[in-house]
């Protein structure tokens, strides 16, 4: 139950009546997370990775950001940022909205600040580019958004070079 109480009498509010509210805590979420190759798979330049989830319900979102330095970090946007960037118009359904060189996901219907401007939203795949011959190593950072779960961490995915497509003379 729920009721409000003013410290000061001598303003002009009444005291709330008594509210029930059901209150609903968020379960953790068990999700597990694979790619196509495997998880410290050879890949080549071209290729495509997968990445999919079990465990989670159904309309999960996945996130992603490749070769970060480390794993991105989130930060919850405040009211007063929602309201200036006009968020809640802007990401109507979206769950992903990149303005002024920022990312901002909705997660459980609130907005975060992602500290990787690089994360997207996964759709069907991600090709790996020239970038890869340079590093050698190339890891996809993921996060599952399991919606009424509790939030997870960016997870790291590696995955290495490999002339996989090689013709001999």
């Amino acid at each position: 139950y729920v009721r409000s109480y003013f410290k000061n009498g001598k303003q002009p509010y009444v005291e709330s009546d008594s509210a029930e509210y059901e209150i609903n805590y968020m379960n953790s979420s068990s999700v597990i997370i694979s790619s196509t190759p495997e998880n410290g798979g050879n890949v080549d330049v071209g290729d495509e990775i997968h990445i999919s989830q079990s465990g989670a319900d159904e309309g999960t979102t996945i996130f992603y950001a490749v070769d970060s330095e480390t794993a991105p970090t989130l930060t919850r946007v405040s009211y007063q940022e929602r309201q200036t960037l006009n968020l809640d118009n802007l990401g109507k359904n979206q769950e992903y909205v990149k303005t002024n060189g920022k990312v901002y996901l909705e997660i459980n219907g609130i907005w975060y600040l992602s500290s990787d401007s690089t994360v997207k939203k996964y759709t069907s795949s991600i090709t790996t580019d020239e970038q890869l011959r340079i590093r050698n190593v190339m890891t996809v950072y993921v996060l599952v958004s399991d919606n009424g779960k509790e939030l997870g961490e960016f997870q790291p995915l590696r995955f290495t070079y490999n002339t996989l497509k090689q013709t001999s003379m």
